[in-house]
């Protein structure tokens, strides 16, 4: 399929009306610019010659319908067509108004349905693809196709409209109307063949660097904790600056190729329309030559604008192309979101045990296994921690049991039912999870807790159950505004122990059956992993625990622990300090 056709495919079943009634609607705009020159025409060729009206059949009839005197007719006729100029410039603003509309519409449903389906995508293509193409994709090659359509109804609209125009005066003069075509068409033409491989290159410069551009801005704000600290913001600045440099040359060459030809065809209509005054006034009546040379006049007042927006829709069609294709193959590999997406799929218990019998994987095909024939029991109800050095595979291993991830070999089981794509959903709906980085939302504390729900969703005494199940409701109480206080993005104006104790209350707002902490107090102090160890120890017994850690204080919270080496499992036992004689 073309990547116009899958754009076409994406559209809804109103859009596809919609741009239907616009082709329509551009004929009718283009055939009133016409019968306003025409209207213009005529207009002038009988206030010249007054005369002219007797051999005009329809003027004739209309001025013996209206009466009175032959001026008081030119007024009225004047007035009369002026409105046909109005109603065809009121018309043409209506035409272009809804030409924007639409193709804005169509960059929105194309954001929005990018958007969807790079959240559907499975976590291994996150893994793998980075999110400042994705970002750049959704945010900025939208925005490029809704460019190109915008223009592509503008070429359509011109091209009918250039079309007309050169009819009507051939009608007059067919001699002029070729003359017309060859020198202004054919040196567009020209121009745009000459170009067109520079403006495709210019393309694929820019999508490229748009996205780089996304991407460094992306790295420095999110990193910029540690920018700050290594003083490394003259790099950053270096890097931007040359990016945007770049791609603001290339626009500017892009846009400089779009003008350049309309200067000179412009000098050359001037030379075009003082030919056809000398050609005209050949032995022409006084009325007949000026109302014919008027019109030409007026007509290349139309034509070489017209012409002009032909060619620049070309140059920014053809400089969008690349664009273009990176969306159309973007919409092709998405997966087909399901048609009811709101519904929540139904959790599923856990009752037995989690099981992962001979688990292997590995990021890509020839890469070295991350994960070799490991096998692991999790039973209902106990905390299980998982140890080892930094790129043993913890975190490999804790995704595959969330279902983000698919084993390459092996299987895992939950109550003896296989985790695959039929059951992840269902599954993911029955597990918590807190990460070493909690992401805070720009949100009041209670949208944050209930992450995911529109503010009038959220069940209160939920919010408040599992806050005090995280230890947060103290300091939560304390904040001004309590649930209802403003958090600032990633969570600036918290401690490290209270973005965690948020992650956790996150996660039991769910009322998991599992709930996982991957490394989740490896950058806290020692009060702060104190508080989460208490967190911990309150959800004893009443869910499954899974506990990925280097620090000794939460791994000896555990019935049982595994360490991983090389991507082999085995368990350490027994665990360093039996937790339950610990807190007895």
């Amino acid at each position: 399929m073309s990547p116009l056709g899958v754009i076409w495919t994406t559209l809804s079943r109103s859009q596809r009306r919609r741009f239907v009634v616009l082709q329509f609607l551009s004929v009718l705009m283009a055939s009133s610019t016409v019968l306003g020159l025409a209207a213009v025409m005529v207009f002038l060729a009988v206030l010249a010659d007054p005369a002219l009206i007797d051999g005009h059949a329809p003027l004739r009839v209309l001025q013996d319908l209206v009466g009175g005197t032959s001026q008081e007719f030119m007024r009225l006729l004047g007035a009369a067509f002026s409105l046909v100029l109005i109603s065809s410039a009121v018309l043409n603003v209506l035409g272009t108004r809804a030409a924007g509309r639409f193709a804005y519409s169509v960059g929105d449903r194309i954001r929005e349905v990018l958007f969807a389906g790079y959240l559907r995508r499975d976590y291994l293509f996150h893994v793998r693809v980075g999110a400042g193409r994705l970002m750049d994709n959704v945010l900025n090659q939208s925005d490029r196709v809704t460019l190109t359509l915008l223009n592509g109804q503008l070429l359509f609209t011109n091209a009918v409209l250039t079309l007309l125009v050169v009819v009507s005066i051939a009608v007059v003069n067919p001699v002029v109307a070729a003359v017309g075509v060859l020198s202004l068409g054919g040196g567009y033409l020209v121009f745009y063949r000459l170009v067109r491989h520079r403006l495709a290159a210019h393309g694929r410069l820019q999508a490229s660097l748009g996205a780089e551009r996304i991407a460094v801005v992306e790295q420095s704000l999110f990193g910029i904790k540690y920018l700050l600290t290594s003083r490394a913001q003259p790099w950053v600045d270096q890097r931007l600056a040359a990016v945007t440099r770049a791609m603001s040359g290339s626009m500017a060459e892009t846009q400089f190729i779009g003008r350049f030809p309309k200067y000179v065809l412009e000098c050359l209509a001037g030379v075009a329309l003082i030919a056809c005054a000398l050609f005209v006034s050949r032995g022409a009546a006084n009325g007949a030559w000026l109302a014919q040379l008027s019109f030409f006049g007026l007509a290349g007042f139309r034509l070489l604008p017209a012409i002009q927006q032909i060619y620049a829709a070309l140059v920014i069609l053809r400089n969008n192309r690349p664009a273009i294709d990176n969306i159309a193959a973007e919409l092709l590999s998405h997966p087909q979101a399901p048609a009811t997406d709101t519904s929540a799929p139904a959790p599923i218990s856990l009752q037995q045990a989690i099981e992962l019998d001979a688990v292997s994987f590995r990021y890509a095909p020839h890469a070295r296994r991350v994960l070799d024939e490991v096998s692991l029991r999790i039973a209902a109800g106990s905390v299980v921690g998982i140890t080892g050095e930094s790129g043993s595979g913890k975190t490999t291993l804790v995704d595959l049991v969330l279902g983000l991830l698919s084993p390459e070999n092996g299987r895992i089981d939950i109550d003896g039912r296989r985790l695959e794509d039929a059951t992840v959903p269902g599954w993911q709906a029955s597990v918590g999870y807190v990460p070493q980085d909690v992401m805070i939302l720009d949100a009041s504390v209670r949208e944050n807790i209930a992450f995911g729900l529109a503010p009038g969703e959220i069940d209160e005494a939920r919010v408040r159950e599992a806050a005090a199940g995280a230890g947060a409701a103290g300091f939560i109480e304390s904040l001004p505004g309590g649930y209802a206080a403003r958090l600032s993005a990633n969570g600036a104006n918290l401690s490290g122990g209270q973005r965690q104790r948020i992650g956790i209350a996150r996660a039991l707002y769910r009322r998991p059956v599992f709930l996982v902490l991957d490394e989740a107090t490896n950058a806290l102090d020692r009060d702060s992993e104190r508080v989460v160890i208490d967190a911990v120890i309150r959800n004893r017994g009443a869910r499954t625990l899974l506990i990925v850690a280097h620090g000794a204080a939460l791994i000896d919270a555990c019935d049982r622990v595994y360490e991983l080496r090389e991507g082999t499992l085995r368990e350490r036992v027994p665990p360093l300090v039996p937790v339950r004689a610990a807190h007895e």
